[in-house]
């Protein structure tokens, strides 16, 4: 990725102010990789979920109804990525937004919102 770090910092801003869908940290990154195939843009996506999640930077769940409340899913880096690895079908088809996962920044908490 040439400027992975801009990239990044995109992401975790909008991760900051709302929730995100898989299908937007895939757009991000088949925006940064240009002309790669679908084996190779999932690995990047799937890498770059890693890391974010390992350093903290992000949480993996699913935001309430109301889209304020954000609940994490409670399971370690390795077995979210195994998730999303599983739920994101294989041949190929893309998630669509709402479907399989969400993103945001771990400082967001129904206290924060007030």
């Amino acid at each position: 990725m040439a400027d992975s770090e801009s990239m990044k910092r995109d992401l975790l801003v909008e991760c900051e102010d709302d929730h995100v869908s898989l299908a937007s940290v895939i757009a991000y990154v088949e925006d940064e990789l240009g002309e790669a195939n679908e084996t190779e843009l999932r690995k990047a996506t799937l890498d770059l979920l890693f890391e974010l999640l390992t350093a903290g930077r992000i949480q993996a769940g699913f935001p309430d109804a109301n889209g304020r409340e954000f609940h994490a899913w409670p399971f370690a880096v390795s077995a979210i990525i195994d998730k999303i690895n599983s739920l994101w079908e294989p041949d190929g088809a893309r998630p669509k937004p709402g479907e399989v996962v969400w993103f945001t920044t771990p400082l967001k908490s129904p206290a924060r919102a007030s």
